[in-house]
């Protein structure tokens, strides 16, 4: 009986073996991106939302190819295959998860990108988003040409935007975005495309009553001068 227990126990204890080894050798490692975001004193920022972009040629603006909201510990993590990914973190004033960037938003672009993600590997990143952006979108190279854009009527006192759509000049989002501190500054263009450049005092999608606004294009900046001139205008 002793003999017949002993067998018994020994074909378990097998058993476990068998399926122990068989579990280890058929387990999947994770892949991905996780990570926390926090402020500039280092707080949890809940409610943020993580892009990543497989490639940059859209100067990391537009639809993304995964999305993940921030939970309250600022935690986010992503299960995506391995490959190449560029990692931006918006927080926007109206609570959306798209749209185009308006003022106020909160953005910051993960100043190690690309992150690269090998199988069975999960890369921790944490991100500062900054209490105040300061917007500078823009594709690389943005263009082969510098144009000198000089502003007349400049409001004093009055934070100002320069926006510049390329080819599709109806669309809502700008190709580049840049804060104006000065009433000459120099831009890079594409020579070979239609552009529109705008100066305006918000980002919002319609002119406020009272903006400070001014516009220069469409055009194919091969066919201007180096220099051109703006004239701002409050709207009425």
């Amino acid at each position: 009986m002793k003999k017949k227990l002993s067998f018994i126990l020994l074909l378990f204890l097998l058993a476990c073996s068998y399926n122990a080894t068989s579990n280890n050798s058929t387990k999947v490692l994770e892949t991905g991106i996780k990570g926390f975001v926090v402020n500039e004193k280092g707080k949890p920022e809940p409610n943020a939302f993580v892009y990543l972009y497989r490639t940059a040629s859209t100067g990391l603006m537009g639809p993304a190819d995964f999305m993940e909201k921030t939970d309250e510990r600022g935690f986010f993590y992503f299960d995506i295959p391995e490959g190449k990914y560029y990692l931006v973190v918006r927080k926007r004033v109206s609570g959306s998860d798209s749209g185009p960037i308006r003022q106020g938003d909160r953005v910051s672009i993960y100043n190690k990108n690309p992150v690269i993600i090998k199988p069975g590997e999960v890369a921790s990143i944490n991100i500062t988003l900054p209490t105040k952006t300061q917007f500078f979108y823009r594709k690389n190279p943005f263009g082969d040409k510098d144009i000198l854009i000089k502003l007349g009527n400049m409001p004093k006192d009055k934070q100002l935007y320069v926006l510049v759509y390329l080819d599709d000049i109806k669309k809502k989002s700008p190709d580049y975005i840049q804060e104006v501190k000065e009433k000459e500054f120099k831009i890079s263009l594409p020579s070979d495309k239609l552009c529109l450049i705008i100066v305006r005092e918000t980002l919002k999608e319609k002119i406020e009553k009272g903006e400070f606004f001014g516009m220069y294009g469409p055009f194919m900046p091969n066919k201007i001068k180096n220099e051109i001139s703006i004239n701002l205008e409050p709207q009425r």
